[in-house]
This record gives C-alpha cells, sequence and structure tokens, in this order.
C-alpha cells in the first residue's frame, strides 16, 4: 500500500517533492505517520502545512487505504531526498571489482582457459562488462 501510496502522490509534482525520500513511520490508531527529511525542511514544512495540499494528500490517503487517517509527519536527520521517487530507498553502488578478481574470475571460465590453452598469447588489459 505505500508503494500505491507514493505512486498517487508523485501525480502531484509539489507535494513529491517535499516527500521525497520520506518514510512510513507508522500506521496505527487512525493515522499515518511519515517521516521526512530534516534537508529543506522549511520548504517541505510549508508544502505539507498548504490546506490544499494536505487536502490532497487526504484524498489520497482515502484512496489508497480506504478510509480517512490522520496525516502526520515529522521531520528527520536521519532520512535523505534521493532525488527519485518518494520513499525510494537510496541507490546502493555495487563494488567494482578489481582487476585481479577479473582476472582470476576470466581464468577460472573453462571455455576461456580452454582458448587460452590453444592459442599463443597473453592477457594484456581487462575491463569489468
Amino acid at each position: 500500500m505505500w508503494t500505491h501510496f507514493l505512486n498517487e502522490i508523485e501525480k502531484n509534482p509539489v507535494i513529491a517533492s517535499a516527500l521525497d525520500g520520506s518514510a512510513l513511520l507508522s500506521f496505527e490508531d487512525g493515522s499515518i505517520r511519515i517521516g521526512i527529511s530534516s534537508e529543506n525542511s522549511l520548504f517541505h514544512v510549508k508544502t505539507l502545512e498548504n490546506a490544499k495540499n494536505r487536502k490532497t494528500i487526504s484524498q489520497i490517503i482515502e484512496k489508497v487505504f480506504g478510509k480517512s487517517l490522520k496525516f502526520q509527519y515529522e521531520t528527520r536527520d536521519d532520512i535523505h531526498p534521493t532525488h527519485e521517487h518518494p520513499g525510494a530507498a537510496p541507490e546502493v553502488k555495487k563494488k567494482e571489482p578489481n582487476k585481479k578478481e577479473l582476472l582470476d574470475k576470466a581464468q577460472s571460465d573453462k571455455m576461456f582457459s580452454k582458448l587460452m590453452d590453444e592459442l599463443p598469447g597473453r592477457i594484456v588489459s581487462i575491463k569489468p562488462e
């Protein structure tokens, strides 16, 4: 449901910007509590406090969750904007293998080893795909 909520929020770019990187903190006792980034919090708070935006958020909550819920938010230092999709997980960069790891992987490949046995030559350079 959280993803569905975020997808609906994205239809309103101003609200989506304020909720960029937001996280669902709780969903209980007739309320939904969302954590938002403390970065640029003045902008986020003004956006979320705007009467028109609160009405829009309430309508989206009712549409997605099937009932009216009290919308609450709090600014947090441990939440950071992703600049992609509200609630999106931060991108985790894959560690690039070093040349030794790549060489070991190539040499352990049966087809590559057979080719190296049959043809004269040596590995001059190796790059990740």
